[in-house]
Formats: structure tokens, C-alpha cells, sequence
């Protein structure tokens, strides 16, 4: 049963109407994460790289390894690659129409979200959080988290059993699906880096199930065949948007069906993927400030520098994709952690003053170093502070230890070139 991604979203878009029936209906748990202070400014992302969030999809089965999607059906394995696909699709696609109920225009539109889903597809045999049991899956979770080395946010393909049972292993076909429990639901991020983000799809299999075995073909419906049923099905609608509820971006709530072609439409009426500049914004801003962040790939990183052309505080933990360019007499304060990318630079240049105090300069990986280079009578002083797996090199300029740590690692170096001043007061050097 192979299906075109650009197939599946026109047969979505020309058959809205018949969409509505038969989409999930999300719950999320907790409030929009705040910030204490804006740092950098989100809703430009013209020099932000594509972000890659890992993601396990978790697809639950009973005990004995039935009731659920299996890994030689090639029907049900089109339909989860249908799902990965077309998530992405919709997050590198973002149409330019939207319901000004929801959104007023006024920031434009943008074409690309820049964010990307790195998925693994997971079977797990568990009857007990096959169906639904919290307690069951919260233990997988743990196991999952700790076995793997790679932080991802989880999705779990959970089933209601009596509905399971009636019209899966009973074979009853009811002409509505009122009697399968589809709501999905997922925490928003926070602040607490050592959260664990996850999401419960219930029922999906069962829907599945329902919809290629009972609605094909029925006159109810219209006699509709299979491909315009699997149209209806909208895979990859939902597990976008329920991923962009762990980035920070809350429901749409229009009773009526308004905003429909909104992404984080969240009831019976939504079909489409629109996002607007400031959800964007709040994602690319989730995952540098709150639990998101922890989930992008290590390696990614863009070669545009952020600049710091004035004086500018962060005292927020902060992970940035970018280098910074601290220039033009600016003076720059860090006083907590920050997480750069080893492939850029921390360059201090233009009689600018950079001073941290309290704060942790780290990689995403500890594979490899980035650089702090000092140039054109610039200054860095680091009190109570550390720096790991850096290259530090202050060709003019000076550098002030206060109780400092300076971690090259194993592979990186440590100069001051003549004519530069190096003040150490106290700390290491390692």
C-alpha cells in the first residue's frame, strides 16, 4: 500500500471536512514555560541552523506481541514511514494561508521552521502500558531514558482495551469511531534540564484498524476506497503537533472549527500545518532556554555568529547554536551556564570586555573543543567560573583568572601571545 507524501497531504487539504472526523484530540499538561529575561532575539532565525530533535516512537504491544502495528506488515510499516515523513514535511513547509482569527499577519510568514524530527522507531511488548497504565509507562520511560546514551522525547502508541477488543479482535465495525478513545496528550517544557519529556498517542491502532478495515468501502461514509481513507487517517499531523507542545507551543482552541488549517488546532476541526512567525519564534526559543534543548543533536551548529555589538547580560542557562562575536566596545555578561557548539568560536574582539562570573562555558559533546581567541586589546576576566574542552588563545589583549577553570582538554591548547597580558590570580590551567 505505498503512498506519496504529496498525495497524502492533498487528499488531507481536498478532504478537510472528512478530516475533522477522524482527528486526534490532544490535552497538555502544565503552563507555557517564562523566562526571566529575553536573551537573543528568537523570531529572526535567518541565521539559525535546522535543529534536529531526536524523538522514539514507541509503538506498544501486549505481551505476547499482538495488538499492535508490527515490523513485517509493510501496510503498517508505510503508515509509521508516513508518519515520520510527513511530520517533517509539514515542519519544512509551512503554508502562507491562515485564519486571521489566529493569527493577524502582522510578522509575515515563514516558509521553514528550521526544526526537524530525528526519529527511532521502538516495539516494545508491555501489556500493562499497552494499555494505558501511567504507572507502567512512566517505569518504561526510566528504562528507556537510562539505556540509551542519547536523550530523545518518547511517544508512546498506547490502546483502550474494550475498544481494542470490540472492534479489533470482535471484528464489530461501528459506523462512527465515538467509541475510540484518541485523545493524546504530552507535558510542556520547563526550565529543569533534567526533565524528561515524553507523549501518550492512545488508540491509534485501533483507529488504524478501524478506519482501513470498516470505513473503506462503506456507504456510510460514501463508499470512500482505501487511498482516500488513508487520507483521512492524516498521518503525521498529530505527531507534529503534539511535539510541538514539548517545544513550547500550546493549543488552539476554537469550538466552531476556526483556525482549522492551524497546526495547533487542537479538536475535531483541525486538517492543516500552519505556524506563524511567533510560534516559530517560541520553539527555536524552547530549544535554547527550557528541557527541549537537551534533545537537539550535538553536531548542530551554524557557521553565522551571533553578534554582541552592545553591552548585554545572560543570566539564563542557555544553549546557542551559533558563535558569539563580542565586538565594538560591547561588554558582555554571563553569569550561568552556557552551551555552544564545539565547530565555533567565542570571539572577543574591538576593545570589548567580556566577563563571567559564576558561569560554565561547555560543549553539547565533549568529542571535541571549541575555540576563545582574544584580538584587538579586548578583555576576558572569569571569576568563579568554567570553561571545558576550550583552545584559549589571546593573540592581544588580556586575560583575568579569578578562581577559574580553564579545561583544554585532551586535544586542546593554551597560549598568550607577546604583547597580551595573562592575570592569574588564582584557578587552573588543566
Amino acid at each position: 500500500m505505498k503512498k506519496s507524501i504529496i498525495f497524502i497531504l492533498i487528499i488531507l487539504f481536498c478532504n478537510n471536512l472528512k478530516a475533522q472526523i477522524f482527528e486526534d484530540i490532544c490535552s497538555t499538561e502544565g503552563s507555557p514555560a517564562l523566562k526571566s529575561a529575553a536573551l537573543l532575539d528568537f523570531s529572526d532565525i535567518s541565521g539559525e541552523p535546522i535543529k534536529y530533535v531526536r524523538v522514539n516512537l514507541v509503538f506498544l504491544r501486549k505481551d505476547n506481541g499482538t495488538g499492535g502495528f508490527q515490523e513485517n506488515n509493510q501496510a503498517h510499516q508505510q503508515y509509521i514511514n508516513d508518519k515520520m515523513n510527513i511530520s517533517n514535511y509539514y515542519m519544512a513547509n509551512i503554508p502562507s494561508g491562515y485564519d486571521p482569527l489566529c493569527y493577524d499577519g502582522s510578522s509575515g510568514t515563514l516558509s521553514d521552521s528550521k526544526i526537524r524530527f530525528v526519529y527511532n522507531v521502538m516495539y516494545v511488548d508491555n501489556t500493562n502500558a499497552w494499555k494505558n497504565q501511567s504507572s507502567a509507562i512512566a517505569t518504561l520511560n526510566n528504562s528507556i531514558v537510562q539505556s540509551n546514551p542519547y536523550p530523545a522525547i518518547s511517544v508512546f502508541y498506547t490502546e483502550e482495551e474494550t475498544s481494542f477488543q470490540n472492534i479489533v479482535t470482535n471484528q464489530n465495525c461501528p459506523n462512527t469511531n465515538t467509541g475510540i478513545p484518541s485523545t493524546s496528550w504530552t507535558y510542556l517544557p520547563t526550565a529543569n534540564f533534567n526533565e524528561n519529556l515524553q507523549v501518550n498517542m492512545r488508540g491509534c491502532f485501533t483507529k488504524y484498524y478501524w478506519m482501513m478495515n470498516c470505513v473503506v468501502g462503506n456507504s456510510y461514509w460514501g463508499s470512500p476506497n482505501e487511498s482516500t481513507v488513508y487520507g483521512w487517517l492524516g498521518a503525521g499531523r498529530i505527531e507534529a503537533h503534539e511535539l510541538c507542545h514539548d517545544l513550547n507551543i500550546i493549543d488552539i482552541d476554537k469550538p466552531n472549527g476556526e483556525c482549522a488549517q492551524h497546526l495547533m488546532m487542537h479538536n475535531s476541526g483541525g486538517y492543516g500545518n500552519f505556524l506563524s512567525p511567533k510560534e516559530i519564534a517560541d520553539m527555536h526559543e524552547a530549544l535554547s532556554l527550557f528541557s527541549s534543548r537537551k534533545y537537539v543533536l550535538e553536531d548542530t551548529y551554524s557557521t553565522t555568529p551571533l553578534s554582541i555589538p552592545q553591552n548585554t547580560t545572560w543570566s539564563d542557562n542557555i544553549r546557542i547554536y551559533r558563535g558569539l562575536n563580542i565586538q565594538s566596545s560591547a561588554q558582555f555578561q554571563l553569569t550561568n551556564e552556557l552551551i555552544i557548539p564545539s565547530q565555533v568560536d567565542i570571539l572577543v574582539q574591538g576593545a570589548s570586555n567580556f566577563i563571567a562570573s559564576g558561569a560554565t562555558i561547555h560543549t553539547p559533546s565533549t568529542a571535541s573543543t571549541l575555540d576563545l581567541i582574544v584580538q584587538q586589546n579586548s578583555s576576558v576576566t572569569l571569576t568563579n567560573s568554567t570553561i571545558e574542552n576550550c583552545n584559549v588563545s589571546v593573540q592581544s589583549g588580556s586575560l583575568t583568572l579569578n578562581n577559574a577553570i580553564i579545561d583544554i582538554g585532551n586535544n586542546g591548547n593554551f597560549s598568550v601571545e607577546v604583547g597580551s597580558t595573562l592575570t592569574f590570580n588564582s584557578g587552573t590551567i588543566q
